[in-house]
């Protein structure tokens, strides 16, 4: 299946709202953001940027746009003339693609803001090539873990649930790595499965780069193999039905 399909899929409405949400919250951000999170002595980028990306703006803000990015997937899912046109396999596939794109520009969108955002408010003073590394490896760990807060979602709406249940199971993901960090023993860096894993090492080493993205994409590639299962197994689809988002 070529890709023109999908990249129609990926830029609906649903995708061109999250952007405006998104780059609506990152202006309010800058109008409202204290200078006392940022640290001015600070040389590293990564503590700048998560000073502007931090992990209750992900909670309250990010997590919920990834969702509202991914809920026509939902749509496109039940959707029995994309069956019927690409097949199982491919309308799976379709489907999937969808959420990965959305995913790569949801994070770019994000990793570039934060950035413009650490320029804005005069704390830049890093090299071009240093501040393109991180802003791939940082877009790299975060399409990731935004394609798995919707496959999450996907997944548990495929299962039989409610949009709403779905949306929670999706949010659940989401936060789960912050609710985990009330606990000492579920703190460890171990027991991450979700947005910490976006957290590059304080001294940027690459190895905790590599492992956190293998974990993020181990999630990533066992989710999409359990949608593909749950899509293959739908009953819907035989029938050639539609399956109501509510």
């Amino acid at each position: 299946m070529s890709a023109g399909p999908a990249r129609a899929a990926a830029f609906d409405g649903t995708c061109r709202a999250a952007l405006l949400f998104l780059l609506a919250l990152r202006l309010a951000e800058f109008a409202l953001l204290d200078d006392a999170a940022f640290d001015p002595s600070s040389e590293s980028l990564a503590d700048l940027f998560f000073a502007t990306t931090n992990s209750s703006l992900a909670s309250f803000g990010l997590v919920p746009m990834a969702l509202l990015l991914g809920s026509s997937v939902l749509s496109l899912a039940s959707s029995a003339p994309v069956t019927v046109r690409l097949g199982r396999r491919g309308h799976v596939a379709l489907c999937l693609r969808v959420v990965a794109l959305r995913a790569v520009l949801f994070s770019a969108v994000v990793v570039g803001s934060g950035l413009l955002l650490v320029a804005a408010r005069g704390y830049w003073v890093f090299d071009a090539g240093g501040a393109l590394g991180f802003a791939a490896r940082e877009a790299l760990l975060m399409s990731l873990f935004f394609d798995a807060c919707q496959v999450v979602m996907l997944l548990v709406w495929l299962a039989g649930a409610s949009l709403p249940t779905a949306l929670c199971a999706g949010a659940c993901y989401g936060v789960v790595d912050q609710l985990a960090s009330f606990s000492r023993t579920l703190s460890d860096p171990l027991f991450h499965v979700g947005w910490f894993l976006t957290f590059p090492a304080s001294d940027g080493s690459p190895v905790t780069f590599f492992l956190n993205a293998q974990r993020l994409l181990v999630i990533v590639i066992l989710l999409h193999l359990a949608c593909g299962w749950a899509m293959s197994r739908r009953e819907v689809l035989d029938r050639g039905g539609d399956h109501d988002v509510c």
